[in-house]
């Protein structure tokens, strides 16, 4: 989707304020290849001739088979011209067919069809001219289907937020925007968080190039203002996997911190999780595996804490692993460590995470995204108690208790064999479910006003931001899909947000909260499953195979029912999957699940 396809009211034009320079078309130039590969930029020269093809010898190598060896050509000077090497599957500049062997002029923004691939003519003045300011309702829904696209490609992705601080009058917020700008590609999208802080999603950008950008994008303020700048970068998928957690975890540190900012700790454990605190306390005194359940962002690692903490190994190590942010190839040398040797750059012998753990407990994030080959290996140290280094002989002895965690449907997941149903039942030994934040409205006010004071305290304000009725009641009413960490992230910005010390409607992000979406599906449990009751009396025990749903909720994962209401919800969408996953109730990559679990075929959105 480009960035002009969306409603002119989401965006205001970077720099319409600032003086413009006269535009220079042949200097500067570059072109975007958008490829199955990815998306990627390439410097033009001024003066000379670059070739394109398959070929490494190619100065534009693109991976695509439909590319002939070397497909074309593009001379610059005083005209750009571009001209088809004679290729098997031809070339297009626009709408036109070239005949192999004969240039033809091509001007910045001018489109060329290579096999598979699109090439585009760009000048840095263009982009700078094109480049809009979105806002943050229209940045976070890209940074949603950014998240499911990751999730379907594994490519990676970054999001990047600069505050500036105390803005200096000879810096325009014009200039400032221009300045990030010039920095970005076309394909890279640019929205505004708060006064004089930006939010930046680079697509197709791994962490290594993410944090290089962000340094010349650092050097390069630094040059047009005086005011302190602070940058954030957090990269899919190793900080992260949706966009709450991506937005939080790329927030620049800030200057003063001041207080107690553990009261919002203490606030979610004194509300549902306090209520389970009986059985934790009776759970965590055994030594048998306990798997948490629950949607992102309900506060499963506060609950894993709080199982350690009321152990008898509250005084040994816990050590967390997040499953879904390590890369395959390192995951199992971070559980299980190496010896000397056993792969380059091995140098010496490394303890895993379960052996430095040892008379401790191991939290396993994301158990659910752990991938099968280590699944397997994770279930011998189950059963057996040793652990076995990467290249190493002899297994060792451990001593740990394990606690899993996910999002995920895990039943769902056996069944369609993405998760080992032997490792499961033994990680299943005791399972919790967290219950999600819209049913646990009581504690939703509570919790915004202690976010509230802290975002105010990080400000170096000595107020204690006051929450509105009308904001109070919009809080309660929406159905909070990223639960307690999308709910701190909603009052951070509106704290930055608001001037006069009241937090009000206008200050929350109204695009999407003004929605009314309906109950997540239930999440399925088997063997003990505690949950804590609404009002708040003793928990209750079900020993055997339930389902532990929403009020309102009657389907259940893998049912013909819920088989009908995802394939309904994507008829009324027209086929987007973004609208149907709100409608439903559930995040976009549940229902990408969903549709690969009942065989649907994916749809696309209608143009």
């Amino acid at each position: 989707m480009q960035q002009d396809d969306c409603p002119t009211e989401n965006r205001i034009a970077i720099g319409s304020d600032a003086p413009t320079a006269p535009p220079a078309p042949m200097s500067r130039l570059s072109l975007l290849v958008m490829s199955e590969s990815g998306v990627f930029s390439f410097a033009v020269p001024s003066k000379g001739e670059i070739t394109i093809g398959r070929s490494e010898r190619c100065d534009v190598a693109i991976d695509d088979p439909q590319l002939s060896r070397e497909h074309a050509s593009i001379r610059t000077g005083a005209t750009v011209e571009v001209t088809d090497l004679g290729s098997v599957n031809g070339t297009r500049l626009g709408e036109l067919s070239l005949t192999p062997h004969e240039p033809k002029t091509m001007t910045v923004g001018d489109t060329l069809a290579v096999g598979a691939s699109i090439v585009i003519l760009q000048s840095s003045a263009a982009r700078a001219r094109r480049r809009h300011l979105w806002s943050h309702g229209y940045f976070e829904a890209r940074l949603e289907d950014e998240c499911a696209r990751g999730e379907a490609t594994g490519r990676p992705f970054a999001v990047l937020r600069v505050r500036i601080a105390h803005v200096a009058a000879q810096s325009a917020p014009g200039v400032l925007e221009n300045t990030i700008s010039e920095h970005l590609r076309s394909v890279d999208v640019v929205g505004t968080y708060a006064p004089s802080e930006y939010e930046l999603l680079l697509v197709e950008t791994d962490r290594a190039m993410a944090l290089a950008i962000a340094d010349r994008i650092r050097v390069a303020l630094g040059n047009v203002t005086t005011a302190k700048i602070h940058l954030g970068v957090a990269s899919y998928p190793t900080d992260g996997r949706t966009p709450e957690e991506l937005v939080e975890r790329a927030a620049p540190p800030r200057e003063i911190v001041a207080g107690d900012t553990r009261s919002s700790r203490r606030i979610v454990e004194s509300g549902a999780l306090e209520r389970l605190r009986p059985i934790v306390a009776r759970v965590a005194a055994g030594t048998i595996p306990v798997l948490l359940l629950g949607e992102t962002g309900v506060g499963k690692d506060v609950l894993a804490g709080m199982v350690h903490a009321l152990s008898p190994r509250r005084d040994a190590p816990m050590v967390s692993l997040n499953c879904a942010a390590i890369p395959e190839n390192l995951l199992e040398s971070e559980l299980f460590g190496y010896e000397r040797g056993a792969f380059t750059g091995a140098a010496q012998a490394k303890s895993g995470l379960l052996e430095t753990a040892e008379g401790g407990t191991v939290f396993l994030d994301e158990v659910g995204d752990m991938p099968l080959a280590v699944q397997a290996k994770l279930l011998r140290v189950l059963d057996q108690r040793e652990v076995m280094r990467v290249g190493g002989l002899k297994p060792r002895h451990v001593d740990v208790r394990f606690v899993a965690a996910t999002h995920r449907d895990l039943e769902a997941e056996v069944a369609r064999g993405a998760f080992r149903e032997d490792l499961f039942y033994r990680l299943n030994a005791v399972t919790i479910v967290v219950p999600p934040l819209r049913d646990r409205p009581a504690e939703i006010v509570a919790l915004a006003r202690v976010f509230a004071v802290e975002a105010a305290r990080a400000l170096g304000r000595d107020d204690s931001p006051e929450l509105t009725q009308d904001a109070a009641q919009l809080l309660i009413t929406y159905a909070w899909p990223g639960n307690v960490r999308e709910l701190r992230n909603v009052i951070e910005r509106a704290v930055l947000l608001s001037a006069d010390g009241r937090v009000d409607r206008e200050h929350l992000p109204l695009e999407k909260m003004g929605r009314t979406l309906s109950m997540r599906p239930p999440v399925r449990a088997s063997r003990v499953v505690f949950e804590p009751d609404r009002d708040g009396a003793e928990a209750t025990t079900a020993v055997t195979s339930i389902a532990i749903s929403a009020a309102t909720q009657k389907s259940t994962p893998g049912s013909d029912e819920d088989r009908a209401r995802v394939k309904e919800a994507l008829v009324c969408c027209d086929g987007n999957q973004t609208n149907a996953a709100r409608q439903l109730g559930i995040s976009r990559r549940t229902l990408v699940s969903r549709i690969e679990l009942y065989g649907l075929p994916r749809p696309r959105k209608k143009i």
